[in-house]
């Protein structure tokens, strides 16, 4: 979502597991994941620096194994791989705007030369003030 600073924020909430999670020293999570959390950013790092963030002190486990519950994984290679499916999962969620939505000469093909400055918008118009477009 975006909040009123126009921030891109994600809520990492992973599906509430319907069994115990299957690696052999699971032992209940610290935190409430049926709430989640917010993240300016979702990365692996801000991940797990918000979870490090949010463990309470006489949590008898470190972030990586509260990942590893929560994700029902056995290893920091799959926790990093599930937090990454997570954080582009998110993504799936964002409201996204086409270039030609904006204006219809705007196909995707006239954007790409626009980023390599070969359009009449880079040569013709410098900024839109006064010109049609603006």
């Amino acid at each position: 979502g975006v909040d009123d600073d126009n921030r891109v924020y994600y809520s990492m909430a992973p599906p509430i597991l319907s069994q115990s999670p299957t690696h052999v020293d699971y032992t209940p999570g610290c935190i409430n994941w049926e709430i989640g959390f917010e993240l300016i950013g979702c990365t692996v790092e801000s991940v797990k620096a918000k979870v490090e963030s949010l463990l309470p002190d006489d949590c008898p486990h470190d972030t990586m194994m509260e990942l590893r519950q929560i994700l029902d994984v056995s290893s920091d290679a799959e926790v990093k791989e599930g937090v990454e499916n997570v954080c582009i999962g998110g993504w799936n969620g964002v409201d996204s705007t086409l270039f030609k939505d904006i204006d219809a000469r705007f196909e995707t093909s006239f954007m790409m030369k626009y980023i390599n400055g070969d359009t009449f918008l880079n040569d013709q118009t410098g900024t839109f003030q006064g010109t049609e477009e603006g």
